[in-house]
């Protein structure tokens, strides 16, 4: 907390007035960075005219932007997941909202999800639990590229009835 109120420019005891701990300072810091990426995520979807654009403005807003901050931040990875349970919590939350989101794009796609054996619910998760963990496991930014791609074609093939 001394760090931070330095760089801030606050004393530890003004940082201690808004925040209990390290953990609800994070948490307060990841919800505005969500609630960024939340708003950022809905304008783009607004000018989408395909689940394809959707997913391409997903994949930018928030897997590429994500994989390109731990990449520039050997921290990260414990920032964007929560570091204790209150900021683990809000991270839970986020996914929780993502896959809310899409599932609610994917509804219009349920009966062709359906004569494929999924859901809306289904490929949601599938969506944000894939990318998200892709963000960690990929190569190198081009590798994720590619496995994005990949999951973009995935979800497209299922969402076709026939």
């Amino acid at each position: 907390m001394n760090d931070i109120a330095s760089y801030a420019g606050v004393s530890r005891q003004t940082l201690y007035v808004h925040f209990k701990s390290k953990d609800e300072m994070l948490a307060a810091a990841m919800q505005h960075v969500i609630d960024d990426f939340l708003e950022k995520l809905e304008t783009q979807w607004n000018q989408c005219d395909s689940l394809e654009e959707q997913l391409t403005a997903y994949f930018e807003i928030a897997i590429f932007t994500t994989y390109d901050f731990v990449e520039a931040n050997p921290d990260a990875k414990e920032i964007v997941r929560g570091v204790g349970d209150i900021s683990a919590a809000v991270a839970r939350d986020a996914e929780e909202t993502k896959i809310r989101r899409w599932t609610e794009l994917l509804a219009t796609y349920e009966e062709a999800l359906i004569e494929s054996g999924s859901s809306a619910h289904a490929v949601a998760k599938f969506i944000v639990s894939t990318g998200g963990n892709l963000i960690y496991n990929a190569e190198s930014r081009k590798d994720l590229k590619t496995l994005l791609q990949t999951l973009k074609q995935s979800v497209i093939a299922l969402t076709r009835s026939g």
